[in-house]
């Protein structure tokens, strides 16, 4: 508990800038960084980049949110510092150093008594003490052996060890042991151990580490425990799920585990720019490894149809997966699921065609549950027919979208021709009832309500090919679909005309397997609102407490969301961009106003 105080008074340093971030620049000055003054064995590294730096970044891009209000954002940080940090002046850190805290062993930290430390960049050590230090830890500060001093603190009255390195760094710590291999040779973490993770932790406003190599060789013991005891759950409840689901369960935490083991190392990053917030998260993995032979039949690209899309849509979606995480995918997450043997057989043919080549899948959605989905396909043609099998083939009590059929669907071969393709139809019914699992009667209500929030419970569907790529579209109507299949083929204009797209676009990796843009008004509302129903149906639910979010005229502001992946490396990466922010705030008092009248 004193060691847990200690540390929350010096990371006041951190935290409050960081949250105000909360949500990395691309190149920045990383690239100069060579070696850290952190130990190299730390099993959790985090780094502030800059106090000043950062409270900078923060208020410019606050002040691009709202302009009255943002203002004063760095008067109010540092109005926050100061009632944290009870009157410690900061005037003896660089405000443009690195703050860094390293900790040891967790379960030893989560006690309060690990090897936690605290490194904050000093212009000289007998400056930071008069400014940091209080009067009283002032007075009471000895003299130490060996580079190691102590002071009384006041927050918890115990022992701090300080640690002046001579480099430009401060150490404080609650453990002797820690201060102590500080004040000696220690191995330091550099960027050649950081690898391909360097840039995104030493370029964000704030990096978190954690060295997965060290926690692998500290609770090896503790994290097959944990396996042993999930698989024990299943032999337990196995019998309340389904055949398929007990296997598809399974097989997602043996692949959680499994990266766990392969992995090297984590990054999460948070980035304050001028466009707006952004969260990086990486992860390194052991050549050779299980994982790395998923992730090396993986290649990143520049998914350059998204910016031939036609403007105006709410989400944009593209992807080209490999055999790596594309198959996995593909065994994972099956579109359609039927007991019988005829409709089986037609899935699995469609599932090997689809899953002979790595296609690139460009997917647009509108309002009104009106969406495309083009996929080049080496065979296109074979795919269509073998759909058109598929939707044949299926009864009453299959499933699509993961949703059982209330009835057996209306399939019409060749029903269109248009734009050169050649298109069938299926007309599907859900049944949301069936599809909603739960003896609780109130659940069951919520679940229905919200799964009608994201599809219809009858729809028709045209599918089809010209030759070079598979598309299905979905409507009201044929004039629907019609239509958006003629945006689609001759855009009046396109996704790289428009501003907000571009903006997001330009903020994600210039490569990537999976790249979504989605309109921040609209998704929220929809989320909120399915949150919202269920939170309403089930006490205690999550979501009962979120705003409403009105309708908000103007032009769309675009949420970015990048997977990428190859050889021993996996990345994760979210843009919200200024005029999203200002989206969701307006939705709210949209909301609001809503809720008075």
């Amino acid at each position: 508990m004193v060691r847990t105080s200690f540390l929350a008074v010096l990371l006041a340093v951190l935290v409050p800038v960081a949250l105000s971030a909360a949500p990395v620049p691309v190149g920045g000055k990383s690239g100069d960084v060579k070696e850290l003054p952190v130990a190299a064995n730390s099993m959790l590294v985090v780094q502030l980049n800059g106090l000043e730096r950062t409270k900078d970044r923060v208020t410019k891009l606050l002040q691009g949110v709202d302009p009255e209000k943002g203002k004063d954002a760095g008067k109010h940080i540092d109005d926050m510092l100061k009632g944290i940090l009870e009157g410690r002046d900061l005037a003896g850190l660089d405000g443009q150093g690195r703050v860094f805290v390293a900790a040891g062993p967790l379960a030893e930290v989560a006690r309060g008594d690990g090897p936690i430390a605290v490194l904050l960049p000093v212009k000289d050590y007998k400056t930071f003490r008069e400014k940091f230090l209080t009067k009283n830890e002032q007075r009471s500060f000895q003299k130490g052996k060996a580079g190691v001093d102590e002071i009384e603190f006041d927050a918890t009255d115990s022992t701090v060890y300080l640690v002046d390195t001579g480099a430009g760094y401060v150490v404080a710590t609650p453990n002797k042991d820690t201060a102590d291999a500080y004040a000696g040779k220690y191995e330091k973490l550099t960027a050649k151990k950081l690898g391909t993770l360097a840039d995104a932790f030493l370029s964000s406003d704030l990096g978190v580490f954690v060295n997965v190599e060290r926690v692998n060789e500290e609770y090896a013991g503790q994290i097959a425990a944990a396996r042993v005891a999930i698989a024990q759950v299943f032999q337990l409840f196995g019998g309340q799920l389904d055949k398929a689901q007990i296997e598809l369960a399974k097989a997602a935490i043996d692949g959680v585990f499994q990266v766990i083991e392969d992995a090297t190392g984590v990054v999460i990053a948070l980035d304050a720019r001028p466009e707006g917030f952004a969260l990086r998260a990486e992860a390194a993995f052991t050549a050779d490894s299980e994982s790395d032979k998923v992730l090396s039949a993986e290649k990143p690209s520049a998914l350059a149809g998204l910016d031939n899309l036609p403007k105006g849509m709410t989400s944009y979606a593209g992807s080209k997966w490999g055999k790596g995480i594309g198959g996995i995918q593909r065994r994972m997450v099956s579109e359609f699921a039927s007991e019988d043997d005829k409709a089986t057989t037609a899935i699995e043919k469609l599932t090997e065609l689809q899953s002979a080549s790595g296609a690139d899948m460009l997917t647009m959605s509108g309002p009104d549950f009106a969406s495309l989905i083009a996929t080049a396909f080496k065979d296109p043609g074979k795919v269509a027919d073998a759909r058109l099998a598929v939707f044949q083939a299926l009864d009453e009590g299959a499933k699509y979208s993961n949703l059982v059929l209330k009835t057996k669907p209306k399939v019409t071969k060749d029903a269109q021709k248009h734009a050169g393709f050649t298109l069938h139809e299926a007309a599907v019914e859900i049944d949301f009832e069936a599809s909603a699992k739960t003896p609780d009667p109130a659940q069951r209500e919520a679940a229905i309500e919200a799964m009608k929030k994201f599809m219809p419970e009858k729809q028709t569907l045209w599918f089809g090919s010209d030759g070079k790529r598979l598309v299905q579209v979905t409507g009201k109507d044929w004039d629907t679909a019609k239509k958006l299949l003629d945006e689609f083929t001759s855009p009046k204009a396109k996704t790289s005309d428009d501003k907000a797209f571009s903006v997001t676009r330009k903020q994600l990796p210039a490569e990537a397997n999976y790249l979504l843009l989605s309109d921040a008004g609209s998704l929220l509302s929809q989320l909120a609102e399915y949150a919202g129903g269920l939170g309403s149906a089930i006490p205690g639910a999550p979501g009962a407490d979120l705003p409403k979010f009105g309708k908000v005229k103007g032009d769309p502001a675009y949420l970015g969301v990048a997977v990428s992946a190859k050889k021993q490396w996996l990345r994760f990466d979210l843009f919200v961009p200024v005029a999203a922010l200002k989206t969701v705030m307006k939705a709210v008092e949209e909301g609001e106003k809503e809720k008075k009248d």
